[in-house]
């Protein structure tokens, strides 16, 4: 009998071990996957190098909810559930929060993004995601090329601790079809496992809503936020590469933001972090030169984008 229950500790203890040796793995994955993000307008002049360290790039944002009064930070939207809904418009920064989150509970900087100590994030990009649903799958994606794969037992153990967070983003880019059999996958999963926590993010032309989950909108980015951008946007694109010495740096970045305060336009566009990183690009490409009309500077940003 005492054989018999060393030999099942002993297989207990290797199990155990190999879960901790793969979730180590994965994590390590996944923050090599969504550590970084693209900046506009980084690739000017020929550059061939566009995404940049997510932590040098990010600007915490504010969200509403119609049954609070005050904004809230992204990263707080955890404190009244355990299932969000992120929305807002294009460019607004849905899928950098999404991948920040990603990467915050990844690493275990848990004090980053409330209630997430411990939870192990799984990112499914809806646009491109194979159907059915299978979270296997999605882990084995992420460390096959590693000559890795998920060992039997771990996901459903994680799954019954509450220890997932399951990342959906894009809910505004598949067919109406697909987020019915979504939102099923969703609440059928939540049935099952109430304790784990659910991130979803789509345009505000996405109408639906499933039980139980709290909507969140995110706001324009103010005053301090659009600061806080041009700084990282500068120290990101020119200063990591040395393009330019850091007084000239200095000198339009002020310029710049002086700029934004003073033309009602730009402010408007700057408040949007995919517009604001066009601005950044353009004013530095046209040596400060930015277009007094709206309409124009609308153009200069689509040729930017296109480009």
């Amino acid at each position: 009998i005492l054989e018999e229950i060393h030999s099942m500790t002993s297989i207990l203890k290797s199990v155990d071990e190999t879960f901790r040796e793969y979730e180590k793995f994965y994590r390590e994955r996944i923050v090599d996957r969504y550590n970084n993000v693209e900046l506009i307008g980084a690739n000017f002049r020929n550059r061939k190098v566009n995404r940049y360290d997510i932590s040098a790039a990010y600007v915490e944002l504010n969200c509403i909810n119609d049954d609070y009064e005050d904004e809230i930070a992204l990263s707080d939207v955890f404190l009244n559930g355990n299932v969000a809904w992120i929305k807002g418009e294009a460019g607004c920064g849905k899928t950098t929060f999404l991948q920040w989150v990603a990467v915050c509970s990844a690493k275990g900087e848990y004090k980053k993004i409330k209630n997430i100590r411990n939870a192990v994030p799984i990112i499914i990009g809806l646009r491109s995601i194979e159907w059915p649903i299978n979270l296997q799958n999605i882990i084995d994606a992420i460390t096959n090329s590693f000559g890795k794969s998920c060992p039997e037992g771990w996901l459903v153990q994680l799954l019954e601790r509450g220890r997932i967070i399951l990342l959906f983003d894009g809910f505004d880019e598949i067919a109406i079809d697909k987020r019915i059999k979504t939102y099923d996958f969703i609440e059928d999963i939540l049935k099952k496992y109430p304790e784990i926590k659910i991130l979803m993010t789509a345009r505000n032309s996405v109408k639906d809503d499933i039980e139980g989950n709290i909507y969140y909108e995110i706001v324009p980015m103010r005053i301090e936020n659009i600061k806080k951008f041009i700084l990282y946007w500068h120290k990101a694109v020119l200063q990591k590469d040395a393009i330019d010495d850091d007084e000239k740096i200095e000198k339009i970045q002020y310029e710049l933001l002086s700029n934004i305060i003073e033309n009602p336009s730009l402010k408007m566009l700057a408040k949007n972090p995919l517009l604001c990183a066009m601005i950044c690009a353009l004013n530095y490409v046209n040596n400060g030169q930015l277009p007094e009309n709206k309409m124009e500077l609308y153009e200069k940003c689509c040729e930017l984008l296109l480009d």
